[in-house]
């Protein structure tokens, strides 16, 4: 899905082919929403799956090009892992926080990710692993209870963990580009920062932000 929704453009006026008035053609009103006939009820369960599904959606989408800009950039983040005493450069987004988010929260059993064709002792075998187990999230289910709230609650734990080691990372950086990626993507996870939970909109706002910045 894309991030950033399109506009919804009004309908074609009404053309009365009798009327020869100057007065502007009327416009055709839309139809209201008929409620449902379970009520409100309902219509939160629908609001709640359309704001999990859109924040399952931006969260892989972000750690997704994250993950492929510490593959593209290889060299340098194996360079400053080693100067932070890393096994390795994917851990210099903390990956554990989210690897615990996305076990404990989409059925992976259902959607198994596959394995790295790497070896273990090559410096991008954890990335690749990382990579497959987003595949296999983006997939695969909910588990059952996960409500909007829990969700909610696990991602910002783990976005302020990952916020911190890149910005930690980007601060010990020689380098300028690197500093531009860890904290371009430190910045991007703002996308759920903020009292989403008794404010839901402030993720599409956030979203609306990232995608057309002020």
């Amino acid at each position: 899905m894309g991030v950033c929704g399109a506009k919804v453009v009004d309908d074609n006026p009404i053309v009365d082919e009798h009327n020869d008035s100057k007065e502007p053609a009327k416009t055709e009103k839309r139809p209201q929403k008929i409620a449902s006939q379970d009520g409100p009820q309902e219509d939160k369960e629908s609001s709640d799956f359309d704001f999990k599904e859109t924040l399952k959606s931006v969260l892989l989408l972000i750690l997704n090009r994250l993950v492929t800009a510490l593959e593209y950039e290889q060299e340098g983040f194996l360079d400053l892992a080693q100067k932070r005493s890393k096994k390795n450069y994917l851990e210099l987004l903390a990956p554990q926080h989210f690897e615990k988010l996305l076990r404990d929260t989409f059925d992976l059993d259902a959607v198994k990710p596959a394995e790295p064709e790497l070896e273990r002792s090559d410096p991008s075998y954890e990335q690749q692993r990382f990579f497959r187990i987003l595949e296999a999230s983006e997939k695969a289910p909910f588990r059952p209870g996960i409500t909007r709230d829990k969700l909610i609650a696990a991602v910002q734990k783990a976005t302020k963990e990952t916020q911190k080691e890149l910005r930690d990372s980007a601060i010990q950086s020689q380098s300028s580009d690197l500093k531009i990626h860890l904290l371009f993507f430190a910045k991007a996870l703002d996308v759920v920062a903020g009292d989403i939970v008794n404010h839901p909109e402030l993720l599409y706002s956030n979203i609306d932000d990232i995608c057309e910045p002020k």
